[in-house]
């Protein structure tokens, strides 16, 4: 994937509009639904997704099955259980790697592993998948995982 790419995706995340917003216009969607899809996390706790590995790598989740994901915090992997009832879900407990990264990516990762550990409900619209939490309020957004959008793995 070209640097060029992924710069244009950067800025677009920083320019859109909807990375404020705390509600979303999606529709229910369950873990079934869902399995097998990748996704890429664009917005984690109202902040836009940090990309390592110059811009390769962003925080992802991937449902391999109506039980399983696994996926990256931007710096380590996990892998862990995910269940759902209708359009409410609940990840882990996880597995995880054990690397060091930047401390931004540190925290990003904590972030991103905590809100996934909260669960909520999932809802999606067009490209999008968003993790909306006990308070209603978006708690991760998802874009669906493709080269351009910094995803580097097989996914399924």
């Amino acid at each position: 994937m070209s640097l060029l790419a992924l710069a244009a995706v950067g800025v677009a995340c920083q320019n859109d509009p909807l990375m404020d917003v705390t509600e979303t216009d999606g529709r229910p969607v369950t873990v079934t639904q869902l399995a097998p899809s990748a996704w890429v996390a664009v917005e984690i706790a109202g902040q836009p997704s940090l990309a390592t590995d110059g811009g390769r790598r962003r925080p992802s989740l991937v449902f391999r099955s109506e039980r399983e994901v696994i996926g990256s915090g931007g710096c380590n992997d996990f892998s862990g259980p995910v269940s759902g009832e209708s359009a409410a879900v609940a990840f882990g407990p996880f597995a995880t790697t054990r690397k060091a990264c930047d401390q931004d990516i540190m925290d990003q990762e904590q972030r991103y592993l905590e809100a996934l550990a909260r669960g909520g409900r999932l809802e999606s619209g067009m490209n999008l998948l968003y993790l909306v939490g006990a308070d209603g309020k978006v708690a991760v957004r998802f874009l669906a995982a493709t080269e351009d959008t910094g995803f580097e793995d097989e996914p399924l």
